[in-house]
């Protein structure tokens, strides 16, 4: 594998999108991929599907819980690649899938009546587990449709202090957007809006943890070969990969998170950036519960959950 410097790797920035209007994500969804095809000097067809075969056994593993597949975008330069992933649960995923994500992003419709009828109790009870995470999320609030209100700023400031009034001790960002205008979404385009557009935003996010954390995805569980999952990188960059790695995982339809690299194994050192796909060699996994078991880990590489241990025995082999 070619080595590359850290300055030459492509940073890639995971952002899920929540919201409880599901017209107004898959409009600012469209719109990113627009803009994304405009910044590429590509043109756009509104029913082109690009989406291949990667995104779609990816959307296989999703929890069986999401009664459609989930949409997803990506917004790409030459130093960067942000992945868009839309919640279709209302406010009930953010402890399941929000580790898998360095930005967090609630969308709010500013259409007068619209956004007083989305601050309700699974409001509250959305940041509240969002503060109980351990992880230091960068959180966005989106006010999308301020076409609805004419651009009023007068609107804007009332929607931006009811959401300072109600929300404390928790750091983000709003920022007023319309994706059929597209209008701050890649650039600044509103004269009174002084901030950084969405992107922008985005691109800013500090990953605190880039050379640490690395995470991956297994796109189909179902195809091995030799006993090796395919799978993607979603973030992250480590020079040397040590092995084995650490599945932080007891679902095999969620995204998989790995954290930590241990134990060099014949001082084997490999490259692996974010767009990778890797093999993790799983010849024999056991996962058990560690209030009945009293299974012995030596000679094992083991991870704890928070009920369940993680255990492998045998090297993985990168590709």
């Amino acid at each position: 594998m070619i080595q590359q410097s850290e300055q030459q790797m492509t940073k890639k920035i995971n952002v899920i999108i929540y919201g409880r209007c599901e017209s107004g994500k898959t409009e600012l969804l469209k719109a990113l991929k627009k803009e994304n095809l405009k910044f590429n000097n590509q043109l756009y067809q509104e029913d082109s599907d690009e989406e291949i075969d990667e995104e779609e056994a990816m959307d296989k593993f999703e929890s069986d819980l999401y009664s459609s597949q989930v949409t997803r975008c990506s917004f790409s330069s030459e130093n960067y690649n942000i992945y868009f992933e839309e919640s279709k649960i209302v406010y009930s995923d953010v402890l399941m899938k929000a580790q898998n994500f360095e930005v967090l992003m609630f969308l709010f419709n500013a259409k007068k009546g619209v956004f007083e009828n989305q601050i309700d109790n699974s409001f509250f009870f959305n940041f509240d587990a969002v503060k109980l995470l351990k992880q230091n999320y960068k959180v966005i609030f989106a006010i999308t449709n301020m076409n609805s209100c004419n651009w009023s700023k007068e609107r804007f400031d009332f929607i931006q202090n009811t959401l300072q009034s109600l929300i404390t001790n928790l750091q983000y960002t709003v920022i007023p957007i319309d994706s059929k205008s597209f209008t701050n979404i890649s650039k600044i385009e509103c004269q009174w809006y002084q901030g950084k557009s969405l992107i922008e935003e985005i691109t800013s996010t500090k990953l605190n943890n880039f050379q640490d954390i690395l995470r991956i995805r297994i796109l189909d569980v179902s195809n091995r070969c030799n006993s090796a999952y395919e799978c993607k990188v979603l973030s992250g960059q480590l020079k040397q990969i040590e092995n084995p790695l650490n599945l932080n995982s007891t679902l095999q339809k969620t995204s998989v998170q790995v954290i930590r690299v241990m134990d060099s194994i014949d001082n084997e050192q490999s490259n692996i950036s974010q767009n990778d796909l890797i093999q993790v060699k799983l010849p024999y996994l056991l996962i058990l519960d560690l209030s009945r078991s009293k299974y012995k880990t030596e000679n094992w590489r083991c991870f704890i959950t928070s009920t369940l241990y993680v255990l492998f025995s045998q090297q993985r082999d990168v590709s």
